[in-house]
């Protein structure tokens, strides 16, 4: 498989508002890319047909070897996204966090100290979200996005 995320001429549309329009990608495994674009140009969008919460209305897509429009829970576990926003519970630990995403996402939570010093978050492991600067939530988010 050359690509992981290959899409040709996909369109989606609310009902009479069309939001993509034709659009193209194809990502190669390793590739980094980044969607940027004024408010209601298909940013979010096009991550829902990426992640399999939105099918598109025209057009075909596929990541990492799944139809966009039935991605299977396998391929789902091996898909992450960072959003703008947050996502963490503000009022608890880093480490709470951490343990809370593991259980969703079935990860052993023998591995949390490990991530975290990986990250450089191991030191604010009993910080509250609330009190961490904005780039330190970003890394606590990367870790399971």
């Amino acid at each position: 498989m050359n690509n992981i995320i290959q899409l040709k001429n996909i369109y989606h549309s609310y009902n009479e508002k069309e939001v993509l329009k034709g659009m193209s990608l194809a990502v190669k495994k390793g590739e980094i890319i980044g969607l940027l674009g004024p408010s209601g140009a298909g940013k979010t969008t096009l991550v829902n047909i990426l992640t399999g919460q939105l099918s598109q209305t025209a057009g075909i897509g596929c990541v990492l070897g799944d139809d966009t429009k039935h991605i299977s829970d396998k391929t789902k576990t091996q898909i992450g996204i960072m959003m703008d926003s947050f996502g963490l519970y503000q009022r608890l630990t880093v480490y709470d966090n951490m343990q809370l995403f593991a259980g969703i996402y079935k990860v052993d939570k023998k591995k949390i100290e490990e991530t975290l010093k990986k990250v450089g978050l191991y030191n604010a492991s009993k910080t509250t979200v609330s009190n961490l600067s904005k780039g330190m939530r970003n890394r606590a988010c990367f870790i399971f996005s």
